[in-house]
């Protein structure tokens, strides 16, 4: 029996058969292979030969069946024909002439150690992430002699529930206690398998490292960029899970008042836990600086012209579009323009025309028939101020005309409007004495 575990190497074996009359018949599967024992069971079986060629009177097979690295304690060595593994009754008439088996003792490890350490990368859509180095956290142990490494990796299910051998992929060239993976582009598991120097297999196998390779959200911020001051605007963020605002607030949507022109900034976090930041800026601008001229007070039947500045276009609440607008209001009237600049900002302004009545003008002649020579005092009511055709400016006038004569007044309120009146002093000639 081998007294510690060893591998062993069948690397020739011959088969022969030969006996009277095999030249004439045909005898399938004439094979066989080696069988090792621990304690009755088995713990390896080779390749089988290959089958004797049949229809010659020697048939011959040579070739080798393989390797493997048997336990300690195995103590038998046994040859077994096809034909009672296969449940025939006997075996044929083949035999191994020769069979030569090499082996080497083999002390394997019997723990893998620890490798570190999981990782998170985010990165872009269609980008990569290069993780750390792993690095050796404590080596391998069990066995003796020298240790030798190959780390594998897989992309199946990682990290896999359990172990299954087809999930994983040799790395080439990697042999250290350490391994630099390089840039990866999808989450990937890592594990570091040992054995010692002599062993065929590397049965020591460390932990298992989780590189997982996120993708970071698609962050955006949707709203106008351009506000007048006074206005608000309602920004809106997507591409994630949860929104931190550059105002504190924690919400999709913030609606925001600014003064002057801000730049607004959200972080979103994915679902993974990827972030990204987006901007918005917005850009305020000023509201016109609106203004009306024109004359504020007129009389009863005139008009005036109101004209507006400060804008790009302006909208009356008459209707009128123009710059100025020419109104005659019977009453007094507030008259509205709306301003427009050329940012789209609008700025309204006011101006009331105040409409004053005209005076009760009145004028009254005593007497109204004089004779040539006498006069008559004409006199107004009504107004403020007075002004008569003859000049004067007095509420009466007293007047001798030498025939008969209209006087006419204009009386003024004191609110301006003026109106005239009229009387007409007739004047009779004296008789004629004979």
């Amino acid at each position: 029996a081998f007294n510690s575990a060893v591998t062993v190497s069948i690397t020739d074996a011959v088969s022969y058969d030969g006996y009277v009359g095999r030249n004439t018949k045909n005898q399938p599967n004439e094979k066989w292979r080696v069988q090792f024992k621990k304690s009755g069971s088995v713990v390896w079986s080779s390749n089988w030969t290959g089958d004797v060629p049949d229809l010659v009177t020697q048939g011959y097979w040579r070739g080798a069946l393989g390797s493997a690295t048997l336990p300690n304690g195995t103590d038998q060595i046994f040859i077994q024909h096809w034909r009672v593994a296969n449940d025939c009754n006997s075996p044929n008439s083949v035999v191994p002439t020769s069979v030569c088996i090499s082996y080497s003792t083999c002390d394997n490890a019997t723990n893998g150690g620890t490798i570190a350490a999981d990782q998170t990368g985010c990165v872009a859509s269609g980008g990569s992430f290069d993780p750390a180095p792993f690095t050796n956290v404590t080596l391998p142990s069990g066995g003796s002699g020298t240790l030798e490494y190959i780390w594998i990796m897989s992309t199946t299910n990682c990290p896999p529930a359990t172990f299954n051998g087809n999930m994983w992929t040799t790395i080439p060239g990697a042999n250290s206690p350490t391994y630099d993976p390089g840039p990866i582009t999808q989450t990937t598991c890592y594990r570091r398998c040992a054995r010692r120097s002599g062993c065929t297999d590397y049965d020591a196998e460390s932990n298992i490292v989780t590189v997982t390779v996120n993708t970071i959200p698609s962050a955006s911020i949707s709203g106008p960029s351009a506000i007048c001051i006074g206005q608000s605007a309602t920004f809106t963020a997507s591409g994630g899970g949860t929104y931190a605002w550059s105002t504190g607030a924690n919400t999709t949507s913030i609606t925001v008042s600014p003064a002057s022109t801000t730049t607004y900034t959200v972080t979103v976090t994915g679902t993974n836990g990827c972030t990204k930041t987006a901007t918005k800026t917005v850009t305020v601008n000023p509201l016109p600086d609106p203004a009306i001229s024109g004359n504020s007070t007129i009389c009863i039947g005139q008009s005036t012209t109101l004209t507006a500045s400060g804008g790009g276009t302006y909208l009356w609440s008459t209707g009128a579009t123009t710059t100025a607008i020419t109104v005659s209001p019977s009453t007094t009237t507030t008259y509205t323009v709306t301003v427009t600049n050329n940012k789209g900002c609008t700025a309204s302004v006011s101006q009331t025309v105040t409409v004053n009545p005209l005076p009760n003008a009145t004028a009254s002649a005593a007497p109204t028939v004089i004779c040539i020579g006498q006069s008559s005092t004409v006199t107004a009511s009504g107004g403020g101020t007075y002004l008569w055709s003859t000049g004067a400016t007095t509420a009466a006038i007293t007047i001798a005309p030498a025939s008969t004569t209209t006087y006419t007044v204009t009386v003024t309120s004191a609110g301006g409007c003026t109106k005239t009146a009229s009387a007409t002093v007739t004047v009779n000639p004296l008789p004629t004495v004979t």
